[in-house]
């Protein structure tokens, strides 16, 4: 992670199942909601199946949520695949659920 960013954005191939990972880590928040989105697409570009990971999450809000969703929309809508991985502590995966955002913790 660049030492000026409080957050990363990396992606990864799998060339056997065609899936794209796209790894999120960090801060995760509106301060850095625009530079997020646009690495987000950058990296998704020409996607058919991707996996995002937020995994290591310094702070999740719901600007990063809504991004999250979006994309989930938007996959779904062109009928590609889509899956979301948050490998977070308790803590946090407790504040999504009580949040109501626990939809997004079973795709």
């Amino acid at each position: 992670m660049d030492k000026n960013r409080k957050y990363s954005i990396t992606t990864e191939n799998d060339d056997d199942t065609n899936i794209r990972s796209v790894i999120a880590e960090g801060e995760l928040s509106l301060r850095y909601i625009n530079e997020i989105r646009e690495e987000i697409k950058s990296a998704i570009r020409g996607a058919k199946n991707l996996k995002m990971i937020i995994r290591n999450t310094d702070m999740i809000d719901l600007s990063f949520l809504q991004l999250v969703i979006s994309l989930q929309n938007k996959y779904k809508a062109e009928k590609n695949k889509i899956s979301v991985e948050f490998d977070v502590d308790q803590e946090n995966r407790d504040l999504l659920i009580n949040s109501g955002f626990e939809e997004l913790l079973k795709t």
